[in-house]
């Protein structure tokens, strides 16, 4: 995993990793086949489920909470049919 460091003093550095190496990337597209277009969807950190899905993404986060996923993973559905390479 690479870090980048960004800020002109101490007190504005950010730091930020780079996502997984691309032999981690799972495709969702059959997952969030049945999950509607432009929604926000939250996905079991195991990546095998759709916890939960709505227009608010604050709400999807305190279902999938409620559904007892602590850290799940949070997108929004594409308003294609491309595939969805997290």
């Amino acid at each position: 995993m690479l870090r980048f460091t960004f800020g002109r003093s101490p007190a504005d550095k950010l730091e930020v990793s780079t996502m997984a190496p691309a032999a981690n990337m799972k495709n969702f597209s059959d997952l969030l086949a049945q999950v509607p277009s432009g929604a926000w969807v939250a996905i079991s950190q195991d990546g095998l489920r759709v916890v939960a899905f709505g227009p608010e993404m604050r709400d999807v986060i305190e279902k999938a909470r409620e559904a007892g996923e602590n850290d799940p993973i949070i997108t929004r559905v594409p308003q294609s049919n491309m595939a969805l390479i997290l």
